[in-house]
């Protein structure tokens, strides 16, 4: 009797997991076909768009090495890179812009086959920074979920994005991470630590410690 029950254990996770590639693949198609529509309103000219050519070369170099730091080498996920994280930038847009409401799990796996099979090779690198700098949550301000770089700068510091100053634009960076804990508010020691971390690695003064060092842990 061991072995029917081996093979039927068997034929079902294969089963299953045939399913779940089938799946899969049927929501990178469908993600392939609302991609235009998806990315329009972060190609379109719009006064309320904050592009990527609008931050100064300094405010790009910080982001890139904070958030992906091997963004424009590699094809939409990066599981290797030094403080990368186990989210890119495209991951960080699919997620956004292609998820209603997203749960860590399968979907982690959608994610990142949308961001490596659809995004990465579809949307140019400047217009996915473009996208990212808009659609990203920034925390709360008086009950109110703040999104876009453009939006936290007005809602956190009263400035244009170009007006910040430089430990201003590493504090909104550094709460992407976390920006509940991470808010750069008035008081917040947790955002001091973690601006205090952010000015020695942007600096060169250390460098994350693997992949999973988001936090900057090496930078203490």
């Amino acid at each position: 009797m061991k072995k029917p029950v081996r093979r039927a254990t068997l034929t079902l996770a294969l089963l299953a997991l045939t399913g779940l590639v089938a799946f899969q693949g049927w929501r990178v198609w469908v993600a392939h076909d609302r991609l235009d529509v998806a990315f329009a309103p972060y190609r379109a000219d719009s006064v309320d768009l904050l592009r990527w050519g609008d931050l100064t070369e300094w405010q790009q170099d910080a982001l890139i090495l904070i958030e992906d730091p091997a963004f424009f080498e590699h094809s939409g996920v990066d599981m290797a890179t030094p403080g990368a994280g186990l989210t890119s930038i495209p991951q960080a847009i699919t997620k956004k812009l292609f998820f209603e409401d997203f749960q860590t799990g399968f979907a982690k796996i959608e994610q990142s086959l949308i961001a490596h099979f659809v995004v990465a090779p579809n949307v140019s690198k400047e217009d996915q920074l473009t996208a990212f700098l808009n659609v990203v949550y920034l925390g709360r301000r008086d009950g109110q979920a703040v999104y876009g770089f453009r939006n936290a700068a007005d809602v956190f510091f009263g400035k244009s994005v170009a007006d910040l100053e430089p430990d201003e634009f590493l504090r909104l960076t550094g709460a992407l991470v976390a920006p509940r804990t991470y808010a750069p508010v008035a008081g917040n020691s947790a955002s001091d630590e973690r601006l205090a971390r952010l000015q020695r690695y942007v600096a060169g003064d250390c460098a994350p410690d693997s992949n999973s060092d988001v936090l900057l842990e090496a930078c203490q």
